[in-house]
């Protein structure tokens, strides 16, 4: 299976140990579990899966310091879940409370993407890239 050089570099941030079946941060010992890669149907689904648990990597203490949430359902765990379908119906009750909810969600998550591209050294090749598209 080919694999790209640039998603590499992002996987290899976080401690990650490939294994079991199921797929999760775990905060309290800083590491992501991980399937091991042949168990996805394709590359593509490995890597949704992992940058998906990267993101909750990148909100450790010693990193950006996000909020966590304590269990399924409360607005912490919601923002942390905040691309996974089954949390619907957390974020549409956290909507209700607050119209800008999602905008805050997507600056996180924004400044998520901005850190994992820093540490893994693609930052430059991103700002590469869009000032040879102007």
């Amino acid at each position: 299976m080919p694999e790209n050089q640039e998603a590499e570099k992002i996987i290899f941030l976080p401690n990650l140990k490939h294994g079991g079946s199921e797929a999760y941060y775990s905060k309290s010992r800083d590491y992501i579990a991980m399937p091991v890669r042949e168990s996805f149907e394709n590359i593509d689904f490995y890597y949704s899966t992992v940058y998906h648990e990267i993101v909750h990597w990148t909100g450790h203490p010693s990193r950006l310091q996000r909020k966590f949430g304590k269990r399924f359902g409360d607005q912490d765990y919601a923002f942390e879940q905040m691309r996974h379908p089954g949390y619907i119906n957390s974020w549409l009750r956290i909507l209700k409370q607050d119209k800008r909810a999602i905008f805050t969600a997507a600056a996180k998550a924004q400044t998520s993407v901005d850190f994992v591209l820093d540490k893994s050294g693609l930052a430059s090749d991103e700002e590469e890239c869009f000032s040879k598209a102007a």
